[in-house]
């Protein structure tokens, strides 16, 4: 299953009560779902102060950290 990771600008992890709130806690199937979702949720992932997201497949890093904005 694909699921994201997200951090802070300062690199710290997203609160988990913030992550389940906004969807974080979720896994998909395929990583084109996952990005998919990404896409639609991204402007409130910046709500909740993510700085930037990483894909992983279970333990293994598929997308490396990528920035939310500039």
């Amino acid at each position: 299953m694909f699921h994201w990771v997200a951090v802070d600008d300062k690199g710290n992890s997203i609160d988990a009560g913030d992550a389940a709130e906004v969807g974080l806690d979720g896994q998909w199937e395929t990583q084109q779902a996952a990005e998919a979702w990404l896409g639609q949720m991204w402007e409130e992932l910046l709500f909740y102060e993510v700085a930037e997201v990483s894909l992983y497949r279970d333990d293994e890093l598929v997308m490396e950290p990528m920035k939310l904005s500039e």
